[in-house]
């Protein structure tokens, strides 16, 4: 193996590790871990949400839109990366189940898919942009 194709590997699990440290840090409320994913000018979109700033600003958002939620899980699919030196895109398929109010409550499932651009940074791979798409109707052509 090549030093390139090692390299392209190395980077591949990392970003893949940022995408799944994101899922982990909504799943456990910890929205500090949820803002160290991404770039601190980082743009993201959540379906029908307008567009936020900043990881703290995308961290805030999502703590308070899981303000009624008791509990969630967030399965990923990471589908394809492509990485162009210091910088990335990636897909990632996502089913979130969901428990609003008392655990033990209805399971509510969501689906959807994010569209990231990933950087190199000096701490490692971090999300720039992420765009949000949820359920069936808001599916973009890839």
């Amino acid at each position: 193996m090549d030093l390139a194709t090692l390299q392209n590997l190395i980077d591949r699990q990392a970003i893949d590790d940022v995408l799944q440290r994101y899922a982990r840090g909504i799943d456990a409320f910890d929205f500090d871990v949820v803002s160290d994913v991404f770039t601190a000018d980082a743009a993201a979109q959540y379906s029908k949400y307008p567009e936020m700033i900043g990881g703290p600003a995308i961290a805030r958002f999502l703590h308070d839109h899981t303000q009624s939620t008791s509990w969630h899980q967030h399965l990923l699919t990471v589908v394809e990366v492509v990485i162009d030196g210091d910088r990335a895109t990636a897909l990632t398929y996502f089913i979130a189940h969901m428990v609003a109010g008392e655990p033990g409550e209805t399971v509510t499932v969501q689906v959807g898919d994010y569209r990231d651009e990933l950087i190199r940074t000096a701490d490692g791979w971090r999300i720039s942009r992420r765009r949000q798409f949820s359920g069936l109707k808001e599916r973009r052509s890839l």
